[in-house]
């Protein structure tokens, strides 16, 4: 309890256009819950977002992000696709 996690997530880079990531967290059977999105950053080739979790309480942990291609989040692929 209390550690940061730093979360990342990437897209290929080939010609899809990627505005920014998403994230989502769960504890247990819980709601999810938004985290901050993530800015998408070109590096070797690939999109790169991360986003930063502080764990509040104990449990099990389920973690999605999912990649966006416009600022509005309406051109997102599904939650859990991407990695």
């Amino acid at each position: 309890i209390g550690d940061a996690l730093t979360l990342t997530c990437s897209a290929p880079g080939g010609g899809l256009a990627v505005n920014h990531f998403e994230f989502r967290y769960q504890v247990g059977s819980g709601a999810f819950q938004s985290l901050a999105a993530g800015t998408a950053q070109l590096n070797n080739g690939s999109y790169v977002g991360t986003s930063q979790l502080t764990v509040a309480v104990a449990g099990s942990y389920n973690v999605q992000c999912r990649v966006c291609q416009d600022a509005a989040s309406t051109a997102c692929t599904n939650w859990g696709l991407d990695q």
